[in-house]
Order: structure tokens, then C-alpha cells, then sequence
């Protein structure tokens, strides 16, 4: 739960998608191994419903992660025979993601109608940020990625499965001797790669994942008859949880980085499987291997904590943080004495505006192009396809209002360049000084100018639609 990807903050999208989904994976990760054990109470039937309840909100946070749910859900159902005695988890699981979505759906048309949801969701699959690439070239990117921080232990990775492929065709076992030779090798690379990466952000969950994949391929038993090794274990089930992140990722984000966010659930799977070399292998060195194991989860957890305060940020290095914000919906965060005066004096125009739309929600307001923050500030609509990047010749935003009403389209506020500047984790200072930006060109830029009226701020200028 220490996890945080990247430059990307405490409440954004990633890491609430990913705190529901991991305690989701992990709760039902108990339940499987309480069936097994033949114990399936009404207490698991009630955690199974909450499990539901996560997946649902996960999918709330990111959408795309509807999709490959429903694949799994599918392939299960199809191999039914094999997993009937799941089915009832299946079905629960199922019915709390219902009730979760129904639950939403009922506040999102509390709020909007049904014609109004969708006449917009075609724009959700017209952002400039996604498709731009192909599926090669996701895969190419998200493979440099791994091979670059993970290259020491892939090469092990590659090792066992040449020696399980040998010992399965040749009918070969490996001693529990010669495994902990190869743990005590792995081991030791681990460490080497945790050293060289250890200042990067988006290292440690790469590592952790990649050793927990040279774990399961330790404990393989060698031997063709035995059907049990991955559902002893749970193995499958934390692979297809990595691969199905890993697929969400590859559809919701413009980039291939987050992708590799599937690794998360590898690290998990890491722990799960060093606490089962501890119950399994017994040996006069029991010691030495106890205090690897010791380290590598030390590891694991200092690294992780140590980058999640010290290098991750998406506004300032934790030193510079001295300001809190005193109202509005930041209202009690730290951040950097700039910063806070910027946010004052974004305030002081959700001020103006709602001096004078307190009765009047049916009006719309957009910003342009970076402060997503500023539309939970007042009970206007918001007068853009999204929250996000629109600059004023953004061609989405000319096609949305040729199926809506720019007549109600009353503000418009375009921020300074410089207003939000920010530093990002890992990123060369002076890189994202001017997110602001803009082109002030196109069309609605010329009705702009023959329809708005001009009113200065210190943040920028608020264009205001003319009474007619």
C-alpha cells in the first residue's frame, strides 16, 4: 500500500484504482485459500460481496478496467467443470460489482439524464492523449521499461525456465539443495539490481515483481503429472491479476509507463511465496535463508516507503512544502509558498463567479488549459469535454459544441502560462514551467472575441458572455 507510481499524488486515479484493486485481490486471495481448506462460511460470503464492492470502485476509477474483468469472467465460465466449485465465489464477487455500480449509476443520474450521459461518452474515445499508437509500439516501449531496471533478473528468469523445460522433457528433479543454491543466486542479484536502482522511482516495484516470477519457478515441482502446482499456490491468480492491470493500463493511459503497474501484484506474490519457501524447504541452512529472506522484505518495504516520500511529488520536493491552503477544495494540504498564492488567487475568480451564479447551475464555466481542481470550486457545469488539457484551438473542443449549446458556455478562464508550474519526481528542474500554455487561435477563440467580455485577474483573464 506504500505504492506510488511515478510522479503521481496521493488522490489521483492510479493510486486509488490500485488501493481497491490490491485489497480486493488480496481478500479474495484469503477466501481461495480458506475454500481450499474446505472452510467457506457466511464470514467469506460476506468478504466476497466486499471484494465485489472494491473491483466495483476500481472500475469506477478507471473504466477500462470493465473489459478485461469480463474476459476473465467469460474464460471462467466457459471452463466451468474446472472451477465449479468457485462459482458461488464467482457469483458473489459478481453481485457485489453490481451493487457498487448500481450505487453509482444512481448518483450519476441524480445529477444528469440519461441523454445528457450519452451525448458525452463518445468524447471519453476521442481524447488526442489515446490511440496515437499502436499496440506493437505500447508493447515495444512497456518491454524496455521492464528490460531496463529488471535486465539482471530476467537473465534468471530465462535460466529456470531452461532448466524446468530440461528437467520437465527429461523427467529430471531438482534437488531442494541445488533450488537453494539457484534462491541464494537470485537472492544476490536482487540485491545487486535494488543497488543500482536505488534512487528511481519506478524501480522498485519492477524488481520485487521480476523476483517474485524467479520464486514461482523455484518451487516448480518437476514432474509432468503434478496439475497442482499453480493452484496450490494461487500462482494463477496473481498472474492474471498483474496481466489484467496490465491490460487496463495499456487502454486507459497515453503512455506504456503505467503498464508495468501489473507488477504490483508480482511483488505481492513475492511475499506470499518467500513466507512459502520459509513453510517448505528444511535445511541445516534454514538461517542463512531466513535472514535473506528477512532482507529482501526489508528491502522491499524501505525502498518503497523511501521513495514514496522522498521522490514522489507532482509539485515540490518535500523540504519546499511550508504553506497549507486555508479554503476550498485543497483546503488543508501543503504545498509551496508560490503554489499557495497561485491557489488564492484562482480562488478569488470562483469567488467572482459564484457571487453572481449562486441560483444559476444551468450556466457553464471552463479553464484552460490546467487546473482540473478549480471546477469542484463552484456549481457551474463544466464547459468542456473534460477537465483536462483543453487549450482554446483543441479541435475536440470545436466538435463538442457543434452538438452543444455555447450559448451557456458563460465563462471562460484562461490561466497565465506559468500559473500550476511545478517540479516532477526524477524530471530535470525547469521542465513543466509553463503548463498553461496556450494557442489563442480557431474558432473559439473568434467567438471569444465577439461575444465575451474582459475582466483581469491576477491568475489570467476571464472572459464573461455578453447578456443578449
Amino acid at each position: 500500500m506504500l505504492y506510488s507510481r511515478a510522479n503521481v499524488g496521493g488522490l489521483s486515479y492510479h493510486n486509488l484504482f490500485l488501493c481497491a484493486y490490491i485489497m480486493a485481490n488480496m481478500l479474495l486471495f484469503h477466501i481461495i485459500s480458506y475454500k481450499k481448506e474446505g472452510i467457506f462460511n457466511w464470514k467469506c460470503k460476506i468478504y466476497c460481496l466486499i471484494v465485489g464492492a472494491l473491483l466495483g470502485m476500481a472500475m469506477i476509477t478507471i473504466p477500462y478496467l470493465v473489459l478485461p474483468v469480463v474476459i476473465v469472467y467469460v474464460i471462467l465460465i466457459l471452463m466451468y467443470k474446472y472451477f465449479k466449485s468457485y462459482f458461488l465465489i464467482l457469483l458473489l464477487v459478481g453481485g457485489g460489482i453490481a451493487g457498487t455500480g448500481l450505487a453509482y449509476l444512481m448518483f450519476l443520474f441524480s445529477r444528469l439524464s440519461v441523454y445528457d450521459l450519452m451525448d458525452n461518452v463518445k468524447f471519453l474515445f476521442m481524447e488526442k492523449d489515446h490511440g496515437t499508437r499502436s499496440l506493437f509500439m505500447y508493447l515495444s516501449s512497456f518491454w524496455q521499461l521492464v528490460y531496463s531496471y529488471g535486465k539482471y533478473l530476467l537473465g534468471i528468469i530465462l535460466f529456470c525456465i531452461i532448466v524446468n523445460g530440461c528437467c520437465l522433457l527429461f523427467r529430471i528433479k531438482i534437488s531442494q539443495c541445488k533450488k537453494e543454491i539457484l534462491y541464494l543466486v537470485s537472492g544476490m542479484v536482487f540485491m545487486y539490481n535494488v543497488y543500482c536502482y536505488s534512487s528511481s522511482h519506478m524501480s522498485s516495484y519492477l524488481i520485487f515483481g521480476l523476483f517474485g516470477i524467479v520464486l514461482s519457478m523455484l518451487l516448480v515441482r518437476n514432474n509432468r503429472n503434478d496439475r497442482n502446482y499453480w493452484r496450490d499456490y494461487n500462482l494463477a491468480w496473481f498472474y492474471v491479476s498483474a496481466i489484467v492491470v496490465i491490460v487496463t493500463f495499456s487502454m486507459a493511459s497515453a503512455t506504456s509507463d503505467p503498464m508495468t503497474e501489473g507488477f504490483v501484484m508480482f511483488s505481492l506474490m513475492t511475499i506470499v511465496l518467500i513466507s512459502q519457501i520459509n513453510a517448505e524447504w528444511k535445511s541445516r541452512w534454514d538461517w542463512i535463508r531466513k535472514g535473506i529472506n528477512l532482507l529482501i522484505i526489508f528491502l522491499m518495504l524501505g525502498m518503497t516507503m523511501y521513495i514514496r516520500i522522498f521522490s514522489v511529488y507532482r509539485d515540490a520536493p518535500l523540504e519546499e512544502m511550508d504553506s497549507m491552503i486555508a479554503e476550498g477544495p485543497a483546503r488543508g494540504l501543503i504545498t509551496t509558498r508560490l503554489h499557495a498564492q497561485q491557489y488564492s488567487e484562482c480562488m478569488e475568480v470562483l469567488h467572482y463567479m459564484n457571487a453572481f451564479e449562486e441560483n444559476k447551475a444551468e450556466n457553464a464555466f471552463w479553464v484552460t488549459k490546467l487546473a482540473p481542481w478549480m471546477y469542484v470550486g463552484t456549481n457551474l457545469k463544466s464547459g468542456a469535454p473534460s477537465p483536462w488539457r483543453h487549450t482554446i484551438d483543441d479541435p475536440l473542443l470545436t466538435l463538442y459544441y457543434e452538438t452543444h449549446d455555447i450559448m451557456k458556455l458563460k465563462y471562460i478562464l484562461v490561466l497565465k502560462d506559468e500559473y500550476g508550474e511545478f517540479q516532477v519526481a526524477n524530471n530535470v528542474e525547469g521542465t513543466n514551467l509553463t503548463p498553461n500554455e496556450n494557442v489563442k487561435d480557431g474558432e473559439i477563440w473568434e467567438e471569444i472575441l465577439e461575444n465575451y467580455d474582459l475582466v483581469k485577474f491576477k491568475c489570467g483573464n476571464l472572459y464573461i458572455r455578453r447578456e443578449v
